[in-house]
């Protein structure tokens, strides 16, 4: 879990436009350890930074548990931004079909 969050950027323009443009996109439920001092804004930041945009809705933090003095396992939930799932697909279309010539 440590690093699970270095594996977010593969959400970066992951999902194609014309399929996904009219559905939810996928609620993501990452694991990530809180050290000492940083607060759960700090986390959810460190989230941000590694998916590669800002989350449009509220990240969801909650402790898993304790696993040693100052250090707390969390569970960070976030529904993928479409900023970052679509991140370089432009306005895709489907290509439309060529009329068959006989």
């Amino acid at each position: 879990p440590a690093s699970a969050v270095e594996f977010l950027d593969a959400f970066n323009g992951a999902f194609d436009p014309s399929t996904w443009r009219d559905r939810e996109l996928p609620k993501v439920h990452v694991y990530t350890f809180k050290k000492g001092t940083e607060t759960e804004a700090d986390i959810v930041g460190k989230v941000e930074q590694y998916l590669g945009g800002k989350l449009e809705t509220p990240a969801e933090v909650y402790t898993v548990r304790d696993v040693a003095p100052n250090k707390l396992m969390l569970c960070v939930s976030f529904q993928v931004p479409k900023d970052v799932a679509f991140h370089g697909r432009g306005d895709e279309q489907p290509c439309e079909k060529r009329q068959k010539i006989v």
